[in-house]
């Protein structure tokens, strides 16, 4: 897709009773930002319930697709290491949730930064499934609690500094000195790719079983010889069927451009 719009889309599912820091933050920081800057035209989504929570990102899609619009994703929703919970109680795990992120980074090719202001967000890389497509590029979130004082204060330093240059890294070091209690790290595509190819490494029973293979049948005898010859090719291709591609993942097979400005090179 070729960008002919960008947008920050706030997503909030908070109860009444409870301080709207998605819509605060919204309303000022963001808004402010977007006078200064004619090129951002941000979205805001209260959601209810799951129905309407996946309706956003059909929107958010089909804005993509037919608008050429770029997103980035903030997140203001409660949330466990098992998912998010919507204000009607409704609760979406991180792998139901992982889906439709999935769906809009194909179309970012691998440019989709996503923003969570939401306790333990980053344990939502348990649920990424390292066959598929990435679903994000970047995340912004935190493995522990988080604390309202720290997202209003903190969001607005990086999205302040942000939108000045696109550095993401730079932008997050601003942040955490304004968060007291929070702490919020950046996970990339590229380290979750990599940790697991690390795991799937050490975790590689494929010489082992062939190994035992060859030790099993009698390598004299031209019958058990040439079935340990057939088991070991299926053993083989078994695990070339699961093995992980880190080009696939990452998208370098639709685009060989990559950056790390949470924006990208989009075309």
């Amino acid at each position: 897709m070729t960008v002919e719009k960008i947008g920050v889309a706030v997503i909030q599912s908070l109860s009444s009773d409870e301080k709207q820091t998605g819509k605060e933050l919204f309303e000022t920081t963001l808004k402010y930002i977007s006078f200064s800057k004619n090129y951002l035209e941000n979205d805001f989504f209260d959601v209810s319930n799951s129905e309407d929570f996946f309706k956003v990102f059909t929107e958010l899609i089909k804005k993509a697709v037919t608008e050429n619009k770029f997103y980035f994703l903030h997140f203001e929703i409660h949330g466990s290491e098992y998912g998010i919970e919507l204000k009607n109680g409704d609760f979406i795990t991180w792998k139901q949730l992982l889906e439709p992120l999935r769906e809009l980074n194909i179309l970012y090719k691998n440019q989709l930064s996503i923003y969570l202001a939401v306790c333990h967000g980053n344990t939502l890389l348990r649920s990424i499934e390292p066959l598929k497509r990435s679903p994000f590029a970047f995340i912004i979130g935190s493995f522990f609690e988080i604390y309202n004082s720290d997202i209003l204060n903190g969001f607005e330093k990086f999205y302040s500094i942000f939108f000045e240059n696109f550095k993401i890294e730079y932008a997050l070091q601003e942040m955490k000195k304004t968060c007291k209690k929070s702490d919020f790290t950046i996970i990339t595509s590229n380290y979750v790719i990599d940790t697991l190819l690390e795991m799937e490494s050490k975790s590689n029973e494929k010489e082992k079983l062939i190994k035992m293979l060859n030790e099993t049948f009698d390598q004299d005898s031209k019958i058990e010889k040439k079935l340990a010859e057939e088991i070991k090719e299926k053993i083989i291709q078994e695990f070339e069927n699961h093995k992980i591609d880190k080009d696939y993942f990452l998208m370098n097979d639709l685009t060989n451009t990559y950056d790390n400005s949470g924006l990208g090179q989009l075309s």
